[in-house]
């Protein structure tokens, strides 16, 4: 109902205050942010900012975008690795150590294929992910593809998550 929807548009709104966060930390440590926001199927939006780039405008566009619908591990395991990821590089995104956040208000029911082939690719590639589930989910299957992974009530800034996510 409207509860739950309430509910949903503030875990949104947290979840992007934290994103937020992080860009203003890897601008002022001179590294590459990309956004993705995602729900169900295979689109995403996607934002990356190299370093020094300062596309206000668009960082607040994708801040303000909000999807309306499940919630589906395909963007951020599957088209960020194996579609978007390639983009990014020819870009200049430097491989080597990439720390990749997920956050979530909902459990991603992560396939064996996919699992497999995003732990391939984040192995390659020296990919560290950190997951961050919210709510009543367990959060079983996002973990099996992460090096952390956090259940949580909310996203307060008191939360260990939010510490742990903000101090990478």
């Amino acid at each position: 109902g409207q509860a739950i929807d309430d509910i949903k548009r503030i875990t949104i709104a947290a979840a992007k205050g934290i994103a937020l966060a992080l860009y203003r930390i890897a601008r002022h440590q001179k590294r590459w942010m990309c956004f993705v926001s995602f729900s169900g199927g295979r689109d995403g939006l996607k934002l990356a900012l190299p370093p020094g780039d300062k596309r206000d405008d668009e960082l607040f566009e994708w801040l303000e975008h909000m999807f309306n619908g499940g919630t589906l591990p395909d963007v951020p395991l599957d088209v960020l690795p194996n579609r978007w990821w390639p983009e990014l590089v020819k870009e200049g995104l430097p491989r080597g150590r990439t720390d990749h956040i997920i956050i979530s208000d909902d459990e991603l029911d992560v396939p064996d294929a996919m699992r497999e082939g995003y732990l391939k690719w984040s192995k390659a590639e020296s990919v560290r992910t950190f997951g961050i589930i919210l709510g009543g989910a367990t959060g079983e299957s996002l973990g099996a593809v992460c090096d952390r992974l956090w259940v949580i009530d909310d996203l307060s800034l008191d939360a260990e998550a939010v510490q742990s996510v903000l101090s990478i």
